[in-house]
């Protein structure tokens, strides 16, 4: 009896089972017959997907890649009714969508805020900043910013001026106070690296005669000239200073602005190499009110400032981590959390970069370590054994040598781990470090628009000719198999993939001369950096990146092919839209 009863139990247990599987699969399938299937055909459609180079239509089905290769191929199994042909890009290209792999998104964002003091023009949403060329106009512009400020004592704030176009004239508190004696002033140099302040701001901060933090620089007198060299300098101004520039209204307007921007320049994914810190709470409600819109043209990937996350260790054991845990938690689609990163050394331009003998060129003395080495061994090893991705910033090929040591530490002393391990800017290594970089298994984000903004003065100024002509070597990484991308910085420069690309490409300085002709790469391999590399840096391969099959749809529409233009003019050739997981942006609308 009890075996009948099984037996019966069985039967039933199993039919009930097929029952519920064949309405699933019914209900999956009445879901799928009615999403609406969007056909685009263009000229061209390079994939970045060595199995299928090229096609010249793509499906998009819930805002995913539904599929790839012609118009013709599609009809003779797609149901007619079920889809929609969109020509609107028939005589353009279409690659995947741009990858910006390291910026400064939330700097970015309230920068564009602020009076522009750069050297070079820098694209806005509304169009260029002009360049300002000589340091008096400079001066004279602040003048003129701070007659617009009603209240003489709120924060005037301005970035991008960099003294090494003007014979390395920093702005100091006697350039600053002739401005205002009563309002803060801080000016940010274009390194991101560097600032500077007048005797209000000081003042403010604390720093005096008797402050010996590294970086704040005195006269012969002993007292403070305004110049502050590296994060710990730099920290007391900006905590006067910060809070008091990011309300709620200006990060919605300053992240509105950079993502038009972005959008502008083809760019469908963006990253903030340093979230965290002043105003964070107010930063991630509005960053997560625009990522999470689907009417926000890009998606964000946020790596957090490790240095805070140990100061929050520092105070309370856990803190730190628990933190990052609860950003991870707060994940979606369009806006990512999870990796750390952390800034050894610090700008070439600025003389604040660690250079391996023999040193500087123009014989500066060396740059600063923000964090020494055995101590950046000791606070990788907490993230690394955590399973976090970790970024690190190096300039200089000492700092390079500093950060592949600690990996190979990391190996050794947590060898089940294999987290991804990310050299940002790695300026200036060998081919024997590139070498060493593919077999520790680390990625490199290479900088290649500073060949073309810096390349005169790393050329007389800060690295000679030797190095000069060697630097931001993407022909050595690519020949030692090594996952590559390229990145802008931004604001450190102007934002804008195809820009990065045609610097990787020509190698050509402002002034016109090539830096080493030899190790300029192909276009396709320029390509290659700004879209599927550029992904697998963001630990997003597997969404983006490529034009695939299950991929999130997300494409960048161009009027010429960037392959076959002549290299000269592909950071000119002109971005017709964006089309972010499945929503379309024409460059016309932002």
């Amino acid at each position: 009896m009890v075996k009948q009863y099984c037996k019966y139990f069985i039967l039933f247990s199993l039919s009930l089972m097929l029952i519920i599987f064949t309405l699933f699969r019914y209900t999956q399938a009445q879901i799928e017959s009615t999403a609406p299937i969007t056909i685009y055909v263009a000229k061209k459609i390079i994939t970045m997907d060595p199995t299928q180079p090229e096609a010249t239509a793509v499906a998009v089905k819930d805002n995913h890649i539904y599929s790839v290769g012609s118009l013709d191929d599609m009809k003779t199994w797609m149901k007619e009714g079920s889809y929609t042909v969109n020509n609107a890009f028939i005589d353009d290209v279409i690659t995947p969508g741009f990858i910006e792999a390291h910026s400064h998104w939330t700097l970015l964002a309230i920068l564009l805020n602020h009076p522009y003091v750069g050297y070079f023009d820098f694209p806005s949403a509304n169009g260029n900043l002009p360049g300002i060329k000589t340091k008096a106009d400079v001066i004279q512009k602040l003048k003129d910013e701070d007659k617009k400020l009603a209240n003489p004592y709120i924060p005037l704030f301005a970035w991008q001026y960099d003294p090494i176009y003007f014979n390395n004239a920093d702005l100091t508190t006697d350039d600053l106070d002739q401005i205002s004696k009563t309002r803060p002033i801080f000016v940010l140099n274009a390194s991101g690296h560097i600032g500077y302040a007048n005797s209000v701001l000081l003042n403010k901060a604390g720093i005096g005669p008797l402050t010996t933090t590294k970086g704040v620089m005195k006269d012969k007198n002993g007292n403070p000239t305004g110049v502050l060299l590296e994060i710990a300098a730099m920290e007391p101004v900006l905590t006067v200073v910060l809070p008091q520039i990011m309300s709620q209204q200006a990060i919605q307007t300053g992240i509105k602005n950079a993502g038009m921007l972005a959008q502008k320049l083809g760019l469908t994914t963006v990253s903030d190499l340093f979230f965290g810190g002043a105003n964070e709470d107010l930063w991630l409600q509005e960053l997560k009110s625009a990522a999470n819109n689907p009417q926000y043209p890009v998606r964000v990937v946020a790596v957090y400032g490790a240095p805070i996350l140990m100061l929050m260790e520092q105070q309370k054991a856990g803190a730190g981590f628990a933190h990052l845990n609860s950003l991870i938690a707060q994940n979606s689609n369009k806006l990512r959390f999870g990796e750390v990163k952390f800034v050894v050394d610090g700008s070439i331009q600025g003389f604040t970069s660690r250079l391996n003998w023999p040193g500087y060129f123009n014989g500066a003395p060396n740059g600063i370590f923000n964090l020494d080495p055995e101590n950046f061994k000791k606070q990788a090893l907490l993230f690394w054994q955590g399973g976090y991705p970790i970024r690190v910033h190096v300039n200089g090929d000492e700092a390079t040598d500093v950060a592949l040591d600690t990996l190979q530490y990391l190996q050794t002393a947590a060898p089940s781990r294999s987290n991804i391990f990310v050299l940002e800017h790695d300026q200036l290594s060998s081919p024997e470090r590139f070498k060493r970089t593919r077999d520790l298994g680390a990625y490199v984000d290479l900088f290649p628009n500073h060949i073309y903004f810096w390349g005169d003065q790393h050329y007389s100024i800060t690295l000679g000719p030797d190095r000069a002509n060697k630097m931001d070597n993407a022909q050595d990484a690519i020949k030692n198999g090594l996952i590559y991308s390229f990145h802008t910085d931004s604001p450190i420069t102007r934002l804008g993939p195809l820009h990065s690309m045609w610097a990787g490409v020509n190698r050509v300085t402002a002034s016109g001369r090539i830096l080493g002709p030899n190790l300029r790469i192909s276009a396709e391999d320029a390509l290659r950096a700004v879209t599927i590399n550029a992904a697998y840096l963001l630990n997003l391969q597997n969404d983006i990146g490529s034009i695939s099959v299950g991929k999130r749809a997300d494409f960048t529409v161009l009027a010429n092919d960037p392959l076959t233009v002549p290299v000269e003019t592909i950071k000119d050739v002109p971005v017709v839209a964006t089309i972010s997981d499945g929503v379309v942006f024409p460059v016309t609308q932002s």
